[in-house]
């Protein structure tokens, strides 16, 4: 087939838009894998990971953020907070403290903190298996690892300042405490490590290790071991583990999102929901073995109880000696409790009391202590379980564990599953933050997974239908607004209802209790609330005659119904709270006074005042809205506006210009003028220490009369700090929904260098 010059050339067009778009897409991923390096070094298994780059464009907030800083040293707050902390203290209390005080402020110091991550900062987790522990079951707290890449010529130095810190804080907590814990010094390939076990001198504790690092001009500081290790050996160039940035589910996450410039995040709920679900099939496990477990005659008085835990206290320190000698105290107290009896067995049997520790535990068996699986699991019993003895004891205590009837359904293993299974109803979440201009902006992906459809949760959080019309009553005149098409109440009461339901019998009897709950006040929350209430809602404050304005709406799907039921709350909250205040004077000022607006545009709504805000804010129904507005011309001015009768918002061009707006419908959208917050912060700083000051003044205690003004004094100084967070103008976002992900697109504006001088230039004369 031939083709001539004019439809060769119509060709070209398209053709060459699409080898750009595929050459841009390439290069936008070969440029975030070159931005954010250490994404190489994050295994592909974690639950979470934050890798952050320095970006030139952003040197305006760092400036800024240092001129607060710089105001906070120059407050004198940290020098007052520690002069008010020390009239705690006696005078050699005083000198430890600036001994120890001192040390650390020389070993701050020494460590170059912003070169530290001058180039990057990243950091990851990853969720523990479960452990049994003679404290119970535990995740363990999660492996966690931040890394730091910065100036090369520096790395060595800044290694040898954070060791130092931690060095220091194992010796100061020797001298505290009596102890001789140690940082052991180690190396993993060509790594250099410090490692500090928090808990290595707490026998039945689980490890929590503590690692500064390096490996080349990459620093790291950890918590735990295994994700360490495999960080370690992806920067050595390791292939035993799979690096984040090599996995195609990683990979696809950010294909729909703008290149990353100053960060990057991935969240993997997959990930998440797999730990969940090992921790849950572990306990459940557990209950299921302890299902016929029960103790009668225990914990039977206060005192008993608090030398129990007393004695716990001690067991988990490995003081079993004291544990033993405090159990010994709960005894004498009562020595038929058989919690108490069950300690002495288990404490004697630790300290290799064989004869005793059998004595105990038939005590504890014949006085009610009847759980055969915790006793025959428990590890502080192993020397006995060869025992004969010991084997009729679990025998005995089985016997009557069943005797007591202790059956019945398990509503958990349900409840936990349909847990469980709720997670999946998010994939992953994945979000890159760039700069353009004075405007940092973050696009954030959350995807489901391909079956969403069938996840219980999925009616609940994708019903609600979309906004087509964010501005429809939003007046011209705005600053901040908020609108949302809400989740479906309907659906979301149909879930709660199937959960009850799934946990079987106890379920369903919970179900039906709640029923009668409804009944005896005859309030159906079905047929009363959620079917004439849609979910949608707008909110805005704006500006009107001269000062500020407010409203919220919810949308309903039965004017009439919605009516009626605000009517009905209008008369009953003046009751209760009248019959309230004659027992309690102090609710009187809560108490709403309620009456007709008198204004024939606002024909069935109320002014509703309070005591404390005499100036009435108006409620009530119209075209399918609850409407609640802080006067009667706010709310008109809403109503104008939605009927066309008032300019909306698309007339503001300046806050138009600052708005994300969206190509089509969205599930939600707001905009937030922080031009004046750090004023407002700064004002409430100040009235807060000018009310402390008076408060202070009737305290009769002159010592902590003083504490009191010192403290309040010191919340003064920071009102000059807030002011200098001035540099914040606008924030605006906006979600979308595809049937398949959430798409949320935000964006921070800042004022400019220059803008700012310019405000803060005094008037001319």
């Amino acid at each position: 087939m031939r083709l001539n010059l004019m439809t060769t050339t119509r060709m070209r067009f398209p053709l060459r838009t699409a080898v750009a778009l595929v050459a841009a897409t390439l290069a936008a991923a070969a440029q975030a894998q070159e931005r954010f390096t250490l994404l190489s070094a994050i295994p592909d298994d974690v639950l979470l990971v934050v890798n952050g780059r320095h970006n030139p464009e952003r040197q305006f907030i760092e400036d800024y953020w240092r001129e607060v800083q710089q105001a906070f040293e120059k407050s004198g707050v940290v020098k007052d907070a520690i002069e008010l902390v020390f009239t705690h203290l006696t005078e050699d209390q005083q000198s430890e403290a600036n001994r120890v005080l001192e040390r650390f402020t020389e070993l701050v110091k020494a460590v170059d903190w912003h070169g530290l991550g001058a180039g990057e900062v990243a950091f990851t987790e990853r969720m523990m298996t479960p452990q049994r522990t003679n404290s119970g079951l535990t995740m363990g707290p999660p492996d966690m690892v931040v890394l730091f890449r910065g100036d090369p010529a520096i790395a060595g130095r800044n290694y040898a300042g954070l060791t130092a810190l931690l060095d220091a804080g194992v010796d100061e907590i020797n001298k505290a405490a009596g102890v001789t814990l140690k940082t052991e010094r180690t190396k993993r390939g060509a790594a250099e490590l410090a490692t500090f076990d928090v808990t290595q001198s707490v026998p039945q504790a689980p490890r929590i290790p503590i690692t500064v690092g390096r490996s080349g001009d990459v620093l790291l500081i950890s918590l735990g071991t295994k994700l360490r290790d495999d960080v370690l050996d992806l920067l050595a160039g390791g292939k035993s583990v799979k690096p984040i940035a090599d996995n195609p589910r990683f990979k696809k996450a950010f294909k729909s999102l703008h290149a990353p410039e100053d960060a990057i995040t991935f969240f993997d709920m997959a990930h998440l929901r797999t730990a969940i679900r090992a921790f849950a099939d572990v306990a459940l496990a557990e209950v299921a073995a302890s299902a016929a477990d029960r103790v009668e005659h225990g914990h039977q008085s206060t005192e008993v109880s608090t030398l129990n835990q007393q004695g716990y206290a001690a067991y988990e320190a490995g003081k079993y000696d004291e544990a033993l000698a405090i159990f010994e105290k709960a005894h004498g107290l009562d020595a038929k409790d058989s919690v108490v009896l069950y300690n002495l067995a288990c404490m004697h049997a630790l300290l290799k009391h064989k004869e005793p520790a059998l004595e105990w535990l038939d005590k504890a068996v014949d006085g009610g202590f009847y759980s055969p699986a915790k006793i025959s699991q428990d590890s502080d019993l192993a020397s006995l379980r060869t025992e004969p003895r010991f084997q009729k004891a679990v025998e005995r205590a089985r016997q009557q564990a069943g005797a007591g009837g202790n059956g019945g359904a398990n509503p958990w293993p349900a409840l936990v599953n349909r847990f469980v299974g709720c997670l999946a109803i998010i994939d992953y979440v994945a979000s890159v933050e760039y700069t353009e201009g004075y405007s940092t902006h973050t696009d954030a992906f959350t995807a489901l997974p391909a079956d969403a459809a069938r996840n219980p949760l999925y009616p609940v959080v994708t019903s609600s239908e979309p906004i087509k019309d964010f501005a429809q009553f939003l007046p011209k005149e705005t600053e901040t607004f908020s609108v949302s098409g809400g989740i479906s109440l309907p659906a979301l009461y149909k879930f709660v209802e199937d959960t009850f339901k799934e946990a079987g019998e106890p379920g369903e009897q919970a179900w039906q209790a709640w029923a009668e709950i409804q009944r005896k006040y005859e309030f159906d929350i079905r047929k009363d609330l959620i079917d004439w209430l849609d979910g949608a809602c707008v909110s805005a404050q704006f500006k009107q005659g001269g000062g500020d304005a407010w409203f919220a709406m919810i949308k309903v799907k039965d004017d009439a119904a919605a009516r009626a039921k605000v009517d009905w709350l209008l008369e009953f909250l003046p009751e209760t709270l009248t019959d309230l205040a004659a027992k309690n004077p102090a609710l009187a000022m809560f108490r709403p006074m309620i009456q007709p607006t008198g204004n024939a545009e606002l024909a069935g709504f109320h002014d509703v005042s309070f005591v404390m805000l005499p100036k009435p804010m108006v409620c009530g129904v119209r075209d399918g809205w609850i409407i609640v507005a802080s006067s009667q011309d706010a709310a008109l001015t809403v109503l104008a506006t939605g009927g066309g009768k008032h300019p909306n918002v698309r007339q503001n061009a300046a806050l138009m210009a600052e708005l994300l707006v969206p190509a089509g419908p969205v599930q939600a959208i707001s905009f937030s003028d922080h031009r004046h917050d750090a004023e407002q912060i700064a004002a409430v700083l100040t009235g807060v220490s000018m009310a402390g000051g008076m408060i202070s003044a009737f305290v009769p205690e002159p010592k902590a009369q003083k504490v009191i003004f010192k403290a309040f004094e010191i919340i003064a100084k920071l009102g000059p700090v807030a002011a200098k967070i001035n540099f914040f103008k606008s924030s605006a976002s906006y979600t979308e929904f595809d049937g398949s992900a959430w798409t949320t697109h935000s964006v921070m504006h800042y004022v400019s260098p220059k803008d700012r001088v310019a405000a803060a230039a005094p008037a001319s004369p």
